[in-house]
């Protein structure tokens, strides 16, 4: 994977997307980390680019940080065919 947005794959840009969140919402330790960036996934990416990030981890194309895997967990249990964006606490 490169880190030039230029020369990224859709996937790669996700992927690097989601832990740049990650990043920036570390610190609480990693399993709140990863309820973060789940909650944030579902409130602002939109359905296509969530449905594409699980798709990712499931087929195991790149390597996830173990906080990015487990927020994309969350995200895939907590993601409906209705998924109005809104998180599951609202």
């Amino acid at each position: 994977m490169s880190d030039n947005p230029e020369v990224m794959s859709t996937a790669d840009r996700l992927v690097y997307m989601a832990h740049q969140i990650a990043r920036n919402m570390g610190g609480a330790g990693e399993e709140q980390t990863a309820r973060a960036v789940a909650d944030h996934l579902i409130r602002f990416w939109d359905p296509r680019m969530k449905d594409h990030i699980v798709a990712i981890a499931r087929a195991q194309q790149v390597e996830l940080s173990p906080t990015v895997a487990r927020a994309i967990a969350y995200l895939a249990e907590r993601q409906s065919p209705d998924d109005s964006g809104q998180s599951a606490a609202d």
